[in-house]
Parts: structure tokens; C-alpha cells; sequence
């Protein structure tokens, strides 16, 4: 069993950028975990624009989405519009460039660089990375059981591999991704979660 305090299932492009901002909300006070089904973190985003990595778009807007709640990207959108998404890319030594349709990517147009930049920023945070850890089933046992303990030490969130090993943490952030490219690992196991 290993305990943390944030635990992160999906070792992607969001998972890295959940860790790294965990990792830099605590200032390393918090141990951060990230989870990965496959043997290896990004393979996914190694393909993303074609090997180019398109990171975001300047024209995003909740008008662009599509399905039964668009607006359920509002949030999200209003939070980190296009210009932190750069930033953020910026910091982590991945400096942007806009094309003239919107469209954005790094400079160097290499994916392989951003994940890199994603990896090597948790890990400089602290963040402990786990591969090969496929999360099976989430447990949240009651907090009102643990009053006396303060909430970051109570870890109620039980993580259970399809091995039997077992993390619990005080905090979860499901990153997981969605089925598209099942060749490179894509399924709907965050969904199943």
C-alpha cells in the first residue's frame, strides 16, 4: 500500500499538467503522485498534430464545442483561455508560436519536446510517477469516520490496480483521456471510473 497526498490517474498531457500545478499549489509540502496504466507516460501525445503537438487554439470558445452540455467547458475555458495554456508552456521551456488559422504549437514543433518538458517539470516538483499502475476501481470511504484527522492526512480515496496493489490519497484527479487511439492506449477506463 503506499500513501499520498494527491494522487493523479492518467500519466497524459492533463495528468502531467494536474501534478505540476498540485505539485506547485503545495510548494512540494504535499507528496503527488502520478498514476499511468501503460508501461510509459504521453504515448498519446507523441502523436498529437501529427507528431507536432498542437497544444491549444486562440479562437476556443464554448461556441466551438459540441455535445448534449457545451457549456460544461466554460470553467475550464474562462480559467486557462488560449494565452495560459502558453504561458504555462513557456514556463515549463516550451516556448508557443500561433499559426494564422489559431491553431498553436511549440516552436521546435516536436511532441516528443513537450512531453519531455511535461516529465522533466513534475519530476523537478517532486512529483513520484508510478507506470504500469492500471487504476481498477476507486473507493472513497466516509471522511465523517476520520473527524480527528486533518483532511490532507485523512486520504479516504482508495486506488486499487487490477494487480491488487493498493494507493490512498487524500485527494484524486481522474486525467485518464478518452477511448480515440486505442493503438496508442486510448480506452474508457476513466469513463468505467
Amino acid at each position: 500500500m503506499i500513501d499520498c497526498d494527491i494522487a493523479i490517474a492518467g500519466g497524459g498531457a492533463a495528468g502531467h499538467a494536474a501534478a505540476i500545478a498540485a505539485a506547485r499549489a503545495t510548494e512540494g509540502r504535499r507528496r503527488v503522485l502520478l498514476l499511468e496504466r501503460s508501461e510509459r507516460v504521453g504515448r498519446k501525445l507523441l502523436a498529437t498534430g501529427g507528431g507536432t503537438c498542437n497544444l491549444t487554439n486562440l479562437h476556443v470558445s464554448v461556441d466551438r464545442f459540441h455535445g448534449a452540455e457545451p457549456a460544461f467547458t466554460a470553467p475550464v475555458l474562462t480559467t486557462w483561455p488560449a494565452a495560459a495554456v502558453m504561458a504555462f508552456f513557456d514556463e515549463i521551456g516550451i516556448p508557443c508560436l500561433a499559426e494564422p488559422d489559431g491553431r498553436v504549437y511549440p516552436c521546435g514543433a516536436q511532441a516528443s519536446a513537450v512531453q519531455d518538458a511535461l516529465r522533466l517539470e513534475a519530476q523537478r516538483r517532486g512529483v513520484v510517477t508510478m507506470c504500469g499502475f492500471d487504476v481498477g476501481a476507486v473507493r472513497v470511504r466516509d471522511p465523517i469516520l476520520l473527524e480527528d484527522t486533518p483532511l490532507y492526512a485523512q486520504r479516504p480515496f482508495e486506488l486499487t490496480a487490477s494487480d491488487g496493489r493498493l494507493v490512498r490519497s487524500s485527494q484524486l484527479i481522474v486525467a485518464t483521456g478518452g477511448p480515440a487511439a486505442p493503438q496508442l492506449g486510448g480506452c474508457d477506463a476513466g469513463h468505467r471510473l
